[in-house]
């Protein structure tokens, strides 16, 4: 059981009370909003989203080369073609005032379907046949040796070993514990490459 907690309580004792302000183009370090909705209008340089939560207003996003564009099932690269009232979860980044950019876009979720959360790793500690990482979301995240973990360019495969501090994930995770910070295992992780910083 101490073998356990021990990495755990190493990775809690080195995050910082208070994190400093980020630099503008720096993606590892901006603060990145989330918001789940549906697409009312989509093209090749911005996405428009109706927000599930809040339908007094929509979302315009500006989506680039560096934007990530993911199947919510296989967590694959898909294409924002033909896209009018698929649902999504945006992640993105305020680029300006009243100007939005897209980080990923987390494509093709079904009903029922709890998709993958875009999450980049701000540290790894490694212990035991395992993986604990410290997202940018301040969730601890185990990942086993035998969990699932692929590239999201090719259909390669990849291990614990491939994700270090500053690398951008998809993890379908499990339930949330309720401590603070909150913790949960991936069921399923793709490394999208590493951030941009």
């Amino acid at each position: 059981m101490n073998s356990f907690f021990a990495p755990v309580i190493a990775l809690l004792l080195t995050i910082p009370l208070m994190a400093p302000q980020p630099a503008y183009g720096d993606r590892s370090a901006v603060f990145i909003q989330s918001v789940a909705g549906t697409i009312i209008a989509d093209g090749i340089e911005a996405v428009e989203i109706l927000p599930a939560k809040d339908k007094s207003k929509t979302l315009i996003l500006r989506v680039s080369e560096e934007s990530y564009i993911a199947d919510a099932v296989s967590g694959k690269p898909a294409s924002l073609s033909e896209r009018k009232d698929d649902k999504v979860v945006a992640y993105f980044i305020t680029a300006g005032p009243g100007e939005y950019r897209a980080v990923a876009l987390v494509l093709n979720i079904p009903e029922d379907y709890s998709p993958p959360v875009y999450a980049k790793a701000m540290q790894v500690n490694r212990g035991d046949g395992q993986l604990y990482v410290l997202t940018d979301r301040r969730v601890i995240v185990t990942i086993n040796e035998e969990t699932p973990i692929e590239l999201f360019f090719t259909r390669d495969t990849a291990t614990i070993d491939n994700i270090t501090g500053n690398t951008d994930l998809l993890l379908w995770n499990q339930a949330y514990s309720m401590s603070i910070p909150a913790r949960t295992a991936a069921n399923k992780v793709i490394i999208l490459g590493n951030a941009a910083g």
